[in-house]
């Protein structure tokens, strides 16, 4: 195995690229399972299992309500939609096969964010580069 589960879809399956924080932190984490011996390694092999008990462990000892591995994704998506990446793009990003299914869980974001869409208009129509 060198994936954490069985894909859902084709959309599933794709590239993603790490800003710099879980980067290095992900490396980090490689490097130790790579070179330390099994017997001082905590967990022996990165799969979903493990990665959900340091996930835990972590909040339990910072004192943090505990957050599921999907929570991230859920935050990541709705980071992204209050950043104003356009959907589709979160669709890919999210490996959603359906664009619906990125509006069903994420489009309250987009309904929520309206404020400044007349203002963008408005200021796109009035440039002299239009």
């Amino acid at each position: 195995h060198n994936h954490f589960c069985d894909l859902k879809t084709k959309a599933s399956k794709r590239t993603l690229t790490l800003f710099k924080i879980p980067f290095d932190a992900l490396q980090g984490l490689l490097d130790v399972v790579k070179y330390s011996s099994s017997s001082d390694r905590i967990f022996y092999q990165i799969n979903s299992s493990n990665l959900r008990r340091a996930i835990d462990s972590t909040c339990r000892i910072s004192d943090l309500k505990r957050i599921r591995l999907h929570d991230l994704r859920h935050s990541c998506a709705a980071l992204l939609s209050e950043i104003d990446i356009p959907a589709q793009k979160i669709q890919n990003y999210m490996g959603h096969a359906k664009f619906s299914t990125t509006m069903d869980y994420y489009g309250h974001n987009y309904d929520e964010n309206l404020s400044g869409v007349a203002d963008s208009l408005e200021q796109n129509l009035l440039s002299p580069n239009n």
